[in-house]
């Protein structure tokens, strides 16, 4: 689940297009403790994560945190419709290859 958080945050950075550096002084967070956060490396505190939320105000708790809803305060829920929805399985052969099925 933190991973899934993490991917939401990074894929809010590179939308705004700031580089963490700039975060991190805009937030006031040392650098190397977000990177070190944001890359997956060292576990995401509530301290990093409120201070996000707060830097960036129009990005929905809800998405971020959960996944649910859009990023975006304020925008409409996508409908997933079944042929937007594509699932997929992953199995180990006895040889420890990976094997991928995916179904549209």
């Amino acid at each position: 689940m933190e991973n899934d958080v993490i991917q939401r945050i990074n894929e809010v950075i590179l939308e705004s297009r700031i580089s963490i550096t700039s975060l991190s002084k805009a937030v006031g967070i040392p650098q190397p403790t977000l990177y070190k956060q944001v890359s997956g490396n060292s576990s995401m505190s509530l301290a990093v994560l409120y201070s996000l939320l707060n830097y960036f105000k129009d990005v929905s708790a809800e998405w971020l945190l959960r996944g649910e809803g859009s990023m975006m305060k304020g925008e409409p829920q996508q409908q997933s419709t079944p042929q937007d929805r594509i699932v997929g399985e992953i199995r180990m052969d006895e040889n420890g290859n990976l094997n991928f099925k995916l179904t549209f």
